[in-house]
């Protein structure tokens, strides 16, 4: 489970008006508050439903990118007295202790990492290839994610995600943020709404960070080879990034209804 230092911070109070007026059921805002809490390691045991392979063993929430966004963009919606109960914590950024960071070869892209602690990457210590102080294992995420931005931006045509680097944040420059961290065990990567693009306060163009895991040991088809895994999760992470850039309101968020059934649509196209 993630040592939470931080205290508690409120992501993106200022995105609260894409949301409906109407209350959300008691039953919804616990939903909601524990899919959180569960993809950001502070809940150990998985809520609600649990969808299960052929042989019953329960199939990962390998991206934890709609419960991040259900919470930031109901979070005006959510009984105060119910997130105490429920011991929710919020951070800013992923609070990785002694951080690192390395600005990939691209220059789009500044990884942060550790070497110490939970968070420590795959062999922290191995730096043969190349030598250049920076453990293998980062080197190897920071080749991806220049390989997945030139292919997504520069061959398929779609936008880069916009910049971070107008506001006061804890990436400390325009770079594109990319946190390794310990996820809990089953999750690949997640994808965070930041804060509204540059002059677009209240528009539909929000910029992001991503957070993927920092080993993936814990999913036993990975041991051993992290790489294949962080492959595949930065193409799929990256991807949500261009689509908060777009129009991150394409959610089903703001059109839930107040009483049950929830009604859960327009979340599809990402």
């Amino acid at each position: 489970m993630r040592d939470f230092r931080i205290l508690f911070t409120v992501l993106l109070i200022s995105f609260v008006w894409i949301t409906s007026a109407n209350a959300i059921s008691p039953e919804r805002q616990r939903e909601i508050i524990e899919n959180f809490m569960y993809v950001t390691g502070q809940l150990e045991e998985r809520p609600g439903q649990v969808l299960t392979d052929e042989d019953g063993k329960p199939l990962p929430i390998k991206c934890g990118t709609s419960a991040i966004a259900d919470f930031i963009l109901n979070r005006d919606k959510l009984d105060e007295g119910l997130m105490k109960s429920l011991g929710v914590q919020v951070y800013d950024r992923p609070p990785l202790i002694d951080e690192q960071t390395y600005d990939t070869p691209d220059g789009f892209f500044k990884i942060h990492y550790s070497t110490v602690g939970n968070d420590s990457v795959y062999k922290a210590s191995v730096d043969n290839a190349p030598a250049n102080g920076i453990p293998d294992y980062v080197d190897s995420v920071a080749w991806i994610c220049d390989s997945v931005y030139n292919h997504i931006v520069n061959v398929l045509g779609y936008p880069s995600p916009p910049t971070d680097g107008f506001y006061d944040t804890l990436s400390g420059d325009s770079l594109y943020d990319v946190y390794l961290s310990d996820l809990y065990s089953g999750m690949y990567g997640q994808t965070w709404i930041d804060n509204f693009a540059e002059g677009e306060e209240g528009g539909q163009r929000v910029t992001s960070f991503i957070e993927i895991d920092k080993d993936y040991q814990g999913l036993s088809m990975y041991v051993d080879c992290p790489v294949d895994a962080a492959r595949v999760t930065i193409a799929h992470e990256f991807f949500h990034a261009v689509q908060f850039g777009i129009d991150f309101t394409e959610t089903e968020l703001f059109i839930r209804n107040t009483t049950p059934p929830d009604t859960t649509v327009a979340r599809y196209w990402m």
